[in-house]
């Protein structure tokens, strides 16, 4: 799984992490981009299912679409 990640994390280009939400985790390898959010993590979900784990069961109430923006996670170095 790729994580893209703001230089500023203090994560290195292919360094592995774990990411963690209230609603599950998974781990990945690190691929830094200038262009996002500091405080922003990147998991392309069409390449990767397993990162809809990441994400609440339940969707937004008018459209039942899943929340993909805004759910907060933890990131720790994998050894």
């Amino acid at each position: 799984v790729l994580i893209r990640l703001h230089p500023d994390t203090g994560f290195k280009d292919g360094s592995k992490v774990l990411v963690e939400s209230d609603f599950g985790q998974l781990s990945g390898v690190v691929l830094i981009d200038q262009q996002l959010h500091p405080q922003a993590v990147e998991i392309p979900h069409c390449d990767f299912p397993d990162a809809l784990s990441l994400l609440p069961a339940q969707g937004c109430s008018l459209t039942g679409a899943p929340i993909f923006d805004g759910i907060p996670c933890r990131l720790s170095s994998v050894d």
